[in-house]
């Protein structure tokens, strides 16, 4: 805050100040909104990663295509997800 502000300029400092602390907020918000996203997106994420190392990891065809069903079907969600918000 500014010291020995004209009179004149009191009523402007003050609405700067108040525009900043608007910002700060907006700022504020948008990160908890991506911390949310982010943390909303890593379990799915998770999922399709054990169907992905499943269908990776086997030997028996109808095991693997089981695992590589199961994860299109995942992508498949997480795009429907995606889509709504």
């Amino acid at each position: 805050m500014l010291q020995d502000l004209p009179q004149e300029l009191e009523r402007m400092q003050a609405a700067f100040n108040r525009l900043l602390e608007q910002l700060n907020e907006l700022v504020a918000r948008e990160r908890r909104f991506i911390a949310d996203a982010a943390h909303e997106m890593r379990t799915p994420l998770a999922v399709l990663q054990v169907h992905a190392d499943n269908a990776l990891e086997s030997q028996d065809p109808a095991q693997r295509d089981k695992a590589l069903s199961h994860l299109r079907d995942g992508v498949r969600r997480a795009r429907g997800w995606y889509r709504s918000c």
